[in-house]
Formats: structure tokens, C-alpha cells, sequence
């Protein structure tokens, strides 16, 4: 063992082979899961092909949704007398036999068939089997029902966020810079600002900072990651921050903010973070319980998932609308090429140069230093542009890293009017796509 180590020392075991293996069989092979089901198919002369789907309730939970399930598709297709070779019994077995990547497999398939028949399209069987499946599945997902229901909440809030023309937005700043006026910022257009720490702790943005507070209601926006060694710095440094400066909340961007920051919860705002990933009610009900105010939906949701959440939740949510947001974030440094500051390194970071990494199609990522803990911020090359037109969200947020005061009050503006910016440049991330 290297460093540090005296004898007393409490030294902790970091893993175990026999829990890797363990963890590791509660999730192997769990795909290959599938429901056995009985099937019976008829095909009679001058009738529809018909199919009875049953599943097999001695090997399934009683439980389950899939439990005593009972259904009949009909088909359009009428068998017909057979000119030359009837169909058979092993080939109406093979073909409905054939569920590939579905959750189903049949176990037994009795065939009900009358001598010298031949079915016009043999594709009719496939039809007959996929639409058995689905039909399966929708009985399986009625039979499916949740504990707590938001129905009230949706019939609340939808007439509350429907009818706001213009949402409210937070401008959040990645950096400050010392030669711009941000007195000239539109304060019409603006809710509330979050600051990054890393700039609360550097003096010479304080009176930028008492500026901003005393004109706005401004947020401690927390990195992150924070390393084990920088929580009791940090700590302190949120102590002196709240005394010296008008905070009004956090935003909390991991979970362990949360016992972090517990001796706050009560005298601040709590602002979720897009890196909490809020991607359904039931994560918005637990942030909830742990005192989050306001919620930033996840960046992975499309329009029809996000307009469904923002529909049936009682809870401030925020959606982000412009910005070129982080895509990873490192424990290193590459402008002092270190994982940690050191007293040799040129302090690159502390200048207004911009840095970029450059892929090999030529695009540029954004690279944001950080020098009191030395994890670096990767961003999108692409800037995040979304319409909220069809969004009733009521909060957006605003992410700037170094665009100029005039930039910055164009995208606000730009924002309120629930527009996005058009170009090569802008991207709609994850608006359109499915999930």
C-alpha cells in the first residue's frame, strides 16, 4: 500500500469479488425473460382464420399483469379448397411459432385444421400472431395500476400554465467578466440569476455579485462534482458567501447536495438541477419530499414527454432553452495538463481566453476550467435552442457561458416571446427525437 498509512489507521476495502458477482447475477440474462403462453389456431373451411391466446397461469406469479389473460383475434383472410398442396399443421405451428424479440413464446399451439384447405397469403398467420401479441400487451398494461394518481394535479395546473403568454426565466451565468456593465441587462425579462460558486469565491466579482443581488433574486449554482477534499473549503466558503452576499437559494445538482446543504434547507430555496434528470412524476414526487421548490426537467425528454409532465405536476418546473450546455465533465485540467492545481501551473484558467477541443470532423468543444477544484466543463459544440410555443411551461432557463450583454438581452428576448434562434449552429437537442 502506498501513502500516507500509520499503523491505527482505519483502512476501508473498495470491493469485493464475491459482491461483483453477486450484483452481477441479479442483472445477467434478466432480458432473456419471456411469457409462455397456450395458443389455439382454427381454420375452417368458409370461415375466418381464428386465434385463442391464453397465458399459463400455473407459471406465472398470480400477481402479474400477465396473470389469467384470455383473448381471440379474428382474421379477414377465409381459407380456401386447395388446388394442389393443402397447408399444414407444422406449417401454421412454424409460423405462428415465430415471435423473435417479443417478451412471448408459445409454449403449446394446437392447430384446429380441416383436410385439403390452403390460405390464400400465407403472411395472414403473421398478422393474426402480431396482432395476438399486441392485443396481449394492452390487456397486460390495463391490468397495470399505479398507487398514487396526479389526476388532480393536471386538472390544476393545465389551466394555470396554458394561459401564460410570456414564461419566466433564469439567467444563469457560467462566468462573470469584469468590463461588462450588467446594469444593462433587461430586468423585465429576468426572475432570477444562478451564479456558478466558483465565482461567489472570487473576490474581484464581488461587486458584480452585490449588484446582481441587490437587483435580483440571485441562486449559488453548485458544481456537479465535488471532491471528498474540497467539501469542508467549500463549506466554509458557503457560510462567508451567504453572509456577504443577498442569496436567495441553491441549485442542487447531485444528491448528495442535499445532506450537504441540510442546514440550509429551511432558510433557502432549493432549485433542482438538469443533472438530477427528472424523467417522470414519480422522480419530481421524491425531489419534492426532499425540499426541491423548483424542478429543471431533464435535457433527454422529447416535446410529448415533457408536455406530459409539465401538465400533471403542481410543482415550479424549469425547462432549459438556450445554451451550450456540458456533455461531460472531467477531473482534469488540460490547460495545466494535471488533475490538481499545483504552484508551477501558468493559471490559464484565471484569463478571459476561450479554449476548445476540436473533434475530428472538425467541431469545436468548449472547454470551461475550473480552478477550485479542477474539474473541467466539456461542452455541446452545438448551442441548445428550443420554441416553448406548444410548452406551457411556466420557467425556462437561460444558460450563458460568454456571450455580451447585448447577445444575452437578445436570447432573453428571444426566450419570452417563446421563439428559438435559427441557424446551423442551434440545435433542438432531444425536442423531436424519441426516448
Amino acid at each position: 500500500m502506498k501513502g500516507n498509512i500509520k499503523a491505527g489507521d482505519k483502512v476501508y476495502k473498495i470491493s469485493s469479488k464475491r459482491l461483483s458477482d453477486l450484483a452481477k447475477s441479479s442483472y445477467e440474462n434478466i432480458e432473456s425473460i419471456k411469457i409462455p403462453l397456450n395458443c389455439t389456431v382454427t381454420i375452417k373451411k368458409d370461415t375466418p382464420i381464428k386465434m385463442e391466446v391464453s397465458t399459463i397461469s400455473d407459471e406465472i406469479n398470480k400477481d402479474s399483469i400477465y396473470h389469467n389473460i384470455k383473448l381471440e383475434v379474428v382474421s379477414n383472410t377465409i381459407p380456401v379448397g386447395a388446388l394442389k398442396t393443402p397447408i399444414s399443421v407444422e406449417r401454421v405451428v412454424k409460423q405462428i411459432s415465430k415471435t423473435n424479440n417479443t417478451p412471448y413464446y408459445f409454449e403449446n399451439v394446437t392447430v384446429l385444421l380441416d383436410d385439403g384447405l390452403y390460405v390464400p397469403s400465407i403472411s395472414a398467420l403473421n398478422d393474426l400472431r402480431r396482432t395476438a401479441l399486441e392485443k396481449l400487451e394492452q390487456e397486460a398494461i390495463k391490468k397495470f395500476t399505479r398507487k398514487s394518481s396526479p389526476i388532480t394535479f393536471k386538472k390544476t395546473v393545465t389551466s394555470n400554465t396554458s394561459c401564460i403568454k410570456h414564461p419566466k426565466i433564469s439567467l444563469s451565468l457560467r462566468n462573470l467578466y469584469e468590463n461588462y456593465d450588467y446594469s444593462k441587462l433587461d430586468k423585465n425579462k429576468i426572475s432570477r440569476i444562478y451564479i456558478a460558486l466558483k465565482l461567489l469565491v472570487d473576490k474581484k466579482y464581488s461587486n458584480i455579485i452585490n449588484y446582481l443581488g441587490a437587483n435580483y433574486d440571485i441562486y449559488i449554482y453548485m458544481p456537479t462534482i465535488i471532491k471528498a477534499n474540497y467539501k469542508n473549503i467549500i463549506l466554509n466558503s458557503l457560510d462567508e458567501i451567504t453572509k456577504k452576499f443577498n442569496i436567495k437559494g441553491f441549485v442542487i445538482s447531485n444528491l448528495a447536495d442535499f445532506n450537504f446543504l441540510e442546514k440550509y434547507k429551511n432558510k433557502y430555496d432549493f432549485v433542482g438541477n438538469y443533472s438530477l434528470n427528472v424523467f417522470n412524476n414519480y422522480t419530481i414526487d421524491e425531489y419534492k419530499k426532499l425540499g426541491l421548490n423548483t424542478i429543471s426537467l431533464s435535457r433527454e425528454l422529447n416535446s410529448k414527454d415533457l408536455l406530459e409532465m409539465i401538465k400533471s405536476n403542481n410543482i415550479d418546473t424549469e425547462l432549459i432553452v438556450y445554451g451550450n450546455l456540458p456533455v461531460m465533465a472531467t477531473n482534469y485540467c488540460f490547460l495545466g495538463k494535471a488533475n490538481k492545481c499545483n504552484p508551477e501551473c501558468d493559471a490559464n484558467c484565471n484569463k478571459n481566453d476561450t479554449y476548445y477541443l476540436k473533434d475530428r470532423m472538425g467541431f469545436e468543444f468548449r472547454v470551461i476550467p475550473d480552478n477550485l477544484q479542477t474539474v473541467s466543463l466539456i461542452c455541446n459544440s452545438k448551442t441548445l435552442s428550443i420554441e416553448t410555443t406548444d410548452l406551457p411551461v411556466s420557467r425556462v432557463r437561460v444558460d450563458i457561458i460568454d456571450e455580451t450583454i447585448e447577445d444575452i438581452n437578445n436570447i432573453l428576448e428571444v426566450a419570452y416571446n417563446r421563439k428559438k434562434l435559427e441557424g446551423n449552429n442551434y440545435t433542438n437537442g432531444n425536442l423531436y427525437r424519441e426516448v
